[in-house]
């Protein structure tokens, strides 16, 4: 593991399977140490067979940097670096990606280095082998019962929060308590869409989209969590964005191309504890993000009374003290209302165009040149959050020209 967030994570994968798939990859520095700022660079050794040519090393220089990470990635050919360098790096570094051409085998002795000794009990197996994909789940056609759209699964959240009941028509997937939804389509497999089942009756069956691969457990071999967070591995996701198939924008990946990942799968107890202590991080996770729902409802609707409806107005203007609100707060609102275009307001209040109150300011376009190592942040997109909110992994480092003030 590497001190990156697991989002960023899985794009620093993608551009290295892409471009460098033959090659190992070491991580090294500040974020393999856990010593890194949130802005501290990425530093990866390229391993190969031979030195990369320039077009590599041009093509991995631009993807990176036009990539939506939030941070610098140095790439080095670990043919073209100093000894002493080289002993550097050996000293401490992470393997993130091995070679294509390793493979497990047991005759050679032959295991990837991300795996665990086979005297601990870690086999390298096919995800085929080991787990249940579209299970056989019977749901009468025309039957009213669960369903799930791709649009009610959340980015990186375990639990089911939305679905609807919708007759079955004979297609799509099906599902029951322990089973883990992947979605297979683009862009929903790289964002993330994966869901675990666990809301349904005993016996239930539900049902959803068609763009949902169905994962199980085997008894005594595999755990139902455990295959779960399996799901939501970078290297499982990776291996299966580079298995897509199909047009520009509705690629997808299939159920036999899934079957063929590698990985490497401890004992079923051992699956056990892992599943349950990364569970009970969601949980806690789960448990702040309704608290931040809660208080973000309660802003919503403290807003609402205060300044589209009115409540402290007309509470005053029958005599009575606002409620939930000391005398300082109180004293803000009038007694009476008053006409004007908008309809009736608070005495004294006025109608303006916000044009006339803030001073509007565009944004700038960037050139990928720009995002160097900075101590300027530059605001995107990915800054703003779904819904409202601010991502302050967002930010990238801006070395470009702009407007101070």
């Amino acid at each position: 593991m590497i001190d990156l967030n697991p989002k960023h994570f899985e794009i620093v994968q993608h551009i290295l399977a892409k471009y460098v798939p033959k090659c190992e990859v070491r991580a090294f520095g500040s974020r393999v140490k856990w010593t890194a700022k949130d802005y501290s660079d990425l530093g990866l050794a390229v391993v190969g067979s031979k030195p990369l040519t320039l077009r590599q090393t041009g093509q991995l220089a631009e993807a990176f940097e036009e990539s939506n990470l939030p941070i610098r990635v140095d790439i080095l050919d670990w043919h073209r670096i100093s000894e002493e360098f080289k002993k550097i790096i050996t000293e401490e570094y992470e393997v993130i990606q091995g070679p294509e051409t390793v493979t497990a085998n047991e005759e050679s002795g032959t295991i990837p280095k991300n795996s665990t000794p086979k005297n601990n009990r870690w086999d390298v197996v096919k995800l085929g082998d080991v787990v249940q994909i579209n299970p056989r789940r019977t749901l009468p056609k025309k039957e009213k019962a669960f369903h799930l759209a791709m649009r009610d699964v959340e980015v990186y959240r375990r639990k089911i929060t939305s679905h609807s009941s919708k007759e079955f028509r004979g297609s799509g997937a099906r599902f029951q308590n322990g089973d883990t939804l992947l979605a297979r389509i683009t862009p929903c497999l790289e964002n993330g869409k994966t869901v675990y089942v666990d809301c349904l009756q005993p016996n239930q069956i539900g049902h959803g989209s068609t763009e949902f691969i169905v994962l199980s457990g085997i008894e005594d071999k595999t755990d139902n969590l455990f295959i779960y967070y399996l799901a939501r591995d970078p290297s499982l996701r990776t291996f299966a964005i580079h298995s897509m198939q199909g047009s520009t924008g509705r690629q997808r990946v299939d159920a036999d191309s899934l079957r063929l990942f590698e990985f490497s799968l401890p004992p079923i107890e051992e699956q056990r504890r892992i599943a349950h202590i990364l569970g009970t991080l969601d949980d806690k996770i789960e448990i702040n993000r309704q608290m931040n729902e809660t208080l973000e409802a309660t802003a919503r609707a403290i807003f609402k009374s205060w300044f589209v409806d009115f409540d402290p107005v007309k509470t005053k203007m029958e005599g009575r003290k606002p409620a939930c609100m000391d005398t300082e707060t109180a004293a803000l609102f009038p007694s009476a209302f008053q006409d004007s275009p908008l309809g009736k307001i608070p005495q004294g209040w006025g109608v303006e165009k916000i044009g006339n109150l803030v001073e509007i300011v565009k944004g700038r376009s960037y050139r990928s040149r720009e995002l160097r190592e900075s101590d300027v942040a530059l605001v995107t997109l990915k800054s703003i959050r779904r819904g409202g909110g601010y991502r302050p992994d967002g930010l990238k480092p801006y070395t470009g020209k702009y407007n101070p003030e």
